[in-house]
């Protein structure tokens, strides 16, 4: 709360606030992993050793943002009865 300063009560205008704060969270976080499990794909002319690099970093690129994976996380931690 302290890096956002955003209160623990919600309001209406707090409530968009925290929403569109969790999206670009989501974004960055997203985008962040995206990176790590692409690096170095341009440089592989080969489509099977472009493939074999993806998968290739996917075990050993690890993502900067700590936690697991953020399509995971947000797919678990989203309420089902959430609208938005």
């Amino acid at each position: 709360m302290e890096a956002t300063g955003l209160e623990k009560a919600e309001s209406t205008v707090t409530l968009t606030a925290k929403q569109q704060l969790a999206a670009e969270a989501f974004d960055f976080a997203w985008q962040q992993t995206f990176d790590a499990r692409i690096h170095d794909l341009d440089r592989i002319s080969n489509t099977v050793d472009r493939l074999k690099q993806l998968v290739a970093n996917f075990v050993e690129r690890r993502g900067t943002i700590p936690g697991g994976c953020p399509l995971l996380n947000t797919a678990i931690d989203t309420d089902d009865g959430n609208s938005v």
